[in-house]
């Protein structure tokens, strides 16, 4: 779980940096900015809901691919 969630908060990290250079290279530099404004917040919370429902994580940066994780075993 550790692993799925440095991923996503790895790729929620590029994402708003992507965002944030492409304010920076507009032509009127001195507005006014908030970065809350630039982050999507359901990102990571998409990602673990998904990866836990279905079952499948993929780890894209060490390259993992489980299907089948959060089966759980019935105990009687």
């Amino acid at each position: 779980m550790s692993l799925l969630f440095e991923d996503v908060f790895k790729r929620f990290n590029a994402d708003l940096q992507k965002r944030i250079e492409t304010i920076g290279t507009k032509p009127n530099p001195a507005t006014e900015f908030d970065v809350v404004k630039m982050m999507t917040p359901t990102m990571i919370t998409n990602a673990m809901v998904t990866a836990i429902s279905t079952g499948n994580w993929r780890l894209k940066r060490f390259k993992m691919d489980r299907a089948g994780v959060t089966q759980g075993r019935l105990l009687v």
